[in-house]
């Protein structure tokens, strides 16, 4: 192939890319009104119809703050450390 043979090809298609481009540029207020018309009626049919699918939720929240106390094992590690007091019931008095 000659190097003429080859850039034929590519000036083609370069032109019609740019033949396209023009076209759609001579079209644009059909593209627009196009794509506002069934944009506009693409979301009044989503805002018309009902929801299939819906979930609702109910917390209660209590405060257990006095129920909260550490496991023996973590009690008696941190009593160890000196980070938590010891327990009345297990204070030694003399």
């Amino acid at each position: 192939m000659t190097p003429s043979a080859m850039d034929e090809p590519v000036e083609a298609a370069d032109t019609d890319l740019m033949q396209l481009v023009r076209q759609l540029w001579a079209g644009k207020y059909w593209v627009i009104a196009f794509t506002l018309v069934f944009g506009i009626s693409a979301y009044l049919v989503a805002k018309s119809t009902p929801p299939t699918f819906r979930a609702d939720a109910l917390m209660q929240l209590e405060d257990n703050s006095a129920q909260m106390r550490y496991s023996p094992t973590l009690g008696q590690i941190l009593e160890l450390f000196k980070l938590l007091p010891a327990p009345a019931d297990r204070l030694r008095l003399h």
